[in-house]
C-alpha cells in the first residue's frame, strides 16, 4: 500500500480481495473495514469443497486481521458459516427512494424492458448464480385482521398456503434470538469438526442442555432466576454432590466469625 490511507474498505465477494486486504493491514496497521457480502459458494462437489477449503484457510485469516465486518441484514449476520463467530455491523442497502418508491407506476421501467401486464420485482444487488435468482419467486398475500394491514411475502415453496407462509415469518426472529442465546449462552464458539454429523451432534447437545435447564428451572419453581445464572452456578459446582435445589436456592445465613485463636503467639513469654 503505497498510498497513505487513514482506512481501506474491502468487499468480499470476490475472493481474494479481502485476503491481500488482510495482509496489507497487518503489516502497516492501516485499520480494515469488510464489507460481507455473502459466503463463497460454487457449484457442484468440487467447487464446494474450493469454497470450503477457502473459506477456513484465507476467508479465516481475512476476517481476523478485519477492524470491522458489515453484513446487509441481521439474518446474515446469523446464518452465515464464516461471519457467525464474529461480531458484524448491520448496514442495510442503500436504494433511491426517488426512483425506487411505492408512489412512482414505474412506467419508464416497463417501457425500456417491454414489462407491460407483467409482475416486477426490485431486486438489489449484483445478480449471480449463487443467489438463486433462478427461482421463479411467487407472493404470498396475507390479510392482518388485527391490524387491518394486507401483507406480501415472497417465497418460492408453492406448496404450503399463504397463512402458513405469514406464520413461518412471523416465527422467523424467535428462531434467529434462540440460536443467538445458544450462541451467547451455551458457548458454541467453534464446531469441533466439519461434516454434518458433528455439527448437528453439537447443535443437538446444546438444545439439549437448554431444554435440560429449563425442565430444572420450571420444576424447582425457580422464577426469579434467569436460565443464564443456572447455567454459570451449574458449571462451577458440576462435580460437587449436592442437591440441585440447594445450590440453586439462595442462603440467608449469616457466617459469625468465631474469636478462637489457636496460634501459638511468638513473643507472649
Amino acid at each position: 500500500m503505497k498510498t497513505k490511507c487513514d482506512i481501506v474498505h474491502a468487499h468480499i465477494p470476490p475472493p481474494f480481495v479481502e485476503f491481500f486486504s488482510a495482509r496489507a493491514r497487518n503489516k502497516t496497521k492501516i485499520p480494515l473495514v469488510l464489507t460481507y457480502h455473502c459466503d463463497l459458494e460454487l457449484p457442484n462437489f468440487l467447487n464446494r469443497f474450493v469454497s470450503s477449503f477457502y473459506r477456513r484457510t484465507f476467508g479465516y485469516y481475512s476476517l481476523i486481521y478485519t477492524d470491522k465486518i458489515i453484513v446487509t441484514t441481521n439474518t446474515y449476520a446469523a446464518t452465515s458459516r464464516a461471519v457467525w463467530r464474529f461480531p458484524p455491523i448491520v448496514i442495510p442497502n442503500a436504494v433511491d427512494t426517488k426512483t425506487y418508491n411505492p408512489t412512482v407506476d414505474g412506467s419508464k421501467i416497463r417501457k425500456r424492458h417491454n414489462l407491460n401486464g407483467k409482475k416486477m420485482i426490485l431486486y438489489v444487488g449484483r445478480i449471480k448464480f449463487h443467489k438463486g435468482i433462478e427461482y421463479f419467486v411467487s407472493a404470498s398475500k396475507f390479510f392482518d385482521k388485527e391490524t387491518g394491514k394486507r401483507f406480501s411475502f415472497l417465497t418460492n415453496n408453492f406448496i404450503v398456503t399463504a397463512l402458513t407462509i405469514a406464520e413461518l415469518y412471523k416465527c422467523r426472529w424467535q428462531v434467529e434470538i434462540f440460536f443467538k442465546w445458544i450462541k451467547q449462552h451455551l458457548r458454541i464458539k467453534a464446531f469441533y469438526g466439519t461434516s454434518e454429523n458433528t455439527v448437528k451432534t453439537q447443535i443437538w447437545i446444546a438444545i439439549s442442555v437448554y431444554v435440560l435447564v429449563a425442565i430444572v428451572k420450571k420444576r424447582l419453581r425457580l422464577q426469579d432466576m434467569s436460565l443464564y445464572t443456572i447455567l454459570q452456578i451449574l458449571s462451577v459446582t458440576l462435580f460437587e454432590k449436592t442437591q440441585l435445589l440447594q445450590i440453586l436456592t439462595e442462603s440467608n445465613c449469616n457466617n459469625v466469625a468465631a474469636n478462637i485463636d489457636n496460634q501459638m503467639k511468638l513473643f507472649n513469654y
